[in-house]
């Protein structure tokens, strides 16, 4: 235990020393942002500061063409496997996946990581159980969960190729101390420890504060950081450690070790996710597809503000006067001028060549070309059949799409396989979490035609007679002669169980069918 809090500071100074390197090199992550929102050096050598959003176009396209569509998966079985619980945890998905709204919807949070993984080169995301409660304490939503992370947050095992093989894994995040404060476990005691260390070491401090990075797009837009400047509410900086085996919370500003447990999840594996598109041998975090394109990008806009300047120059260009033949101050552009000359050429026009507006639309068009090709959006295109079409597949979950471009095609699977990966951690904690000593059964909503009409001709609303019943109805009969069929038969329809049933209390023998179902 001594020696685990160096060991966890170590690698935190390690990966937000290379963080800060990423930031700030030449051609970096601040270089990057740069690019895409269209800011100019501030050694721009010319006057004219024109910009053409190129990349941000180029990349708003390939975000459209790629989840344009609503994006979800199918959950089919392997071989010899079982349909009817492929369902099952396809309509459970479904429902999470409807109901994932932390931070927006899925849909949005597949967007936003696909743009990220463009402009970064990675995009980290958390997979999480969550249990959301309303002010009653009655729960909302229990279920998983899928967590963006600001890449400037996150420390990968540097000998690692992709958080597959990671063996750590830290996570930093800003949070309200006092809501470290108020979270419990199930035995009603606090899960944070060393809480009192922190408040006496902030004593008159606000907060802790943010000294590795100003986020790029607030500096772009004039904004200042105002993390933690809320003296009511103060915020500290926690660093969590995630490993297959164990997690473990500490506070780097103020050196103590938080929360150190057991990991958790039955899956055993890190509950962090990677989407690459462009990896690289030497370096985990991947390739951006913007930091190759912003030489040609800025000789782009070099052309462009050198045109318009030269343009100008023709519009208004220089004047020469003979010095003490014209009056100065009348020397206007304006409608109806007047100028105060002494003589008809004592104020003449500069004549240029004008060779740079001749070229310029084969230039601009090179350049363009040339980033465009760099960047994917010149590649082939592919064909919309599905070569597999006629195959059964052995994964658990399968994309059904394809796009135009091999590109396209290419950044489809590594977003097939990013979702492939938190969407069986989402399986594995519905099979551990659905489902423990407190709660035996779950009831979920089917939705869709398709999923009513399986569930049905599986037989999940079927119900039968039980022989007891037949008895019972035997019995009445023989002390009954006379009674009727048809009222025979209301007694056995009386005495109908379901066919597949789910105790809801054991010791009542309270009886629950499977599924319910309802075509509304």
């Amino acid at each position: 235990m001594d020696d685990l809090l160096p060991q966890l500071l170590e690698r935190y100074s390690f990966w937000t020393q290379d963080i800060q390197t990423r930031i700030t090199r030449k051609n970096g992550w601040n270089d990057v942002m740069d690019a895409y929102y269209g800011v100019l050096p501030e050694d721009w050598p010319f006057r004219m500061k024109i910009v053409d959003p190129r990349i941000r176009t180029i990349l708003q396209e390939k975000n459209s063409r790629l989840l344009g569509n609503r994006i979800s998966g199918r959950v089919l079985p392997r071989e010899n496997g079982d349909t009817i619980k492929a369902r099952i945890h396809q309509a459970i998905l479904d429902y999470q996946w409807d109901k994932v709204s932390y931070g927006g919807s899925m849909q949005q949070k597949l967007s936003m990581a696909d743009l990220n993984t463009r402009l970064y080169g990675s995009q980290f995301a958390l997979v999480l159980w969550r249990v959301e409660k309303d002010e009653e304490d009655k729960i909302v939503y229990e279920g998983n969960d899928l967590q963006l992370l600001d890449i400037r947050d996150c420390g990968i095992d540097p000998a690692a190729k992709s958080i597959r093989d990671a063996k750590w894994f830290q996570v930093r995040q800003w949070v309200y101390l006092e809501d470290l404060e108020k979270q419990l476990d199930s035995k009603g005691k606090p899960i944070f420890r060393n809480i009192d260390i922190i408040r006496k070491n902030l004593k008159d401090k606000v907060s802790d504060k943010r000294n590795d990075y100003t986020p790029r797009v607030k500096q772009i837009r004039g904004l200042e950081d105002r993390l933690g400047m809320d003296r009511e509410f103060p915020m500290i900086e926690i660093v969590t450690e995630y490993r297959k085996d164990k997690w473990i919370t500490f506070s780097p500003q103020h050196s103590v070790v938080l929360r150190e447990i057991e990991n958790p999840y039955n899956h055993g594996d890190i509950p962090v996710v990677q989407l690459t598109y462009h990896r690289l041998d030497d370096d985990p975090i991947g390739e951006s597809e913007v930091e190759p394109v912003i030489p040609l990008w800025k000789a782009l806009q070099a052309l462009v503000s050198s045109y318009i300047e030269e343009v100008l120059l023709k519009m208004r260009p220089p004047l020469k006067v003979i010095r003490g033949s014209a009056a100065i101050e009348t020397i206007l552009y304006s409608p109806d001028a007047l100028w105060l000359v002494d003589r008809p050429d004592a104020i003449t026009e500069v004549v240029s060549s004008g060779n740079s507006i001749q070229y310029f639309q084969t230039t601009y068009t090179s350049l363009v070309s040339a980033i465009n090709s760099a960047m994917g959006g010149m590649s082939m295109g592919i064909s919309n059949i599905d070569p597999n079409a006629n195959k059964r597949t052995a994964t658990e979950v399968k994309a059904s799409v394809r796009q135009q471009t091999t590109v396209d095609q290419k950044n489809l699977v590594d977003l097939s396989d990013f979702i492939k990966d938190f969407v069986r951690m989402w399986i594995s904690n519905n099979q551990q979490f659905l489902f423990t000593q407190e709660k035996s059964y779950y009831v979920q909503k089917i939705i869709g035609v398709e999923n009513y009409n399986v569930f049905r001709k599986a037989g999940f609303d079927q119900t039968i007679i039980p022989p007891e019943v037949d008895q019972q109805v035997a019995d009445i009969i023989a002390q009954n002669p006379d009674i009727t069929d048809f009222e025979i038969e209301q007694i056995r329809e009386a005495g109908r169980v379901p066919k597949y049933p789910v105790i809801l209390n054991p010791q009542r023998e309270k009886i629950l069918k499977k599924s319910r179902l309802n075509r509304n």
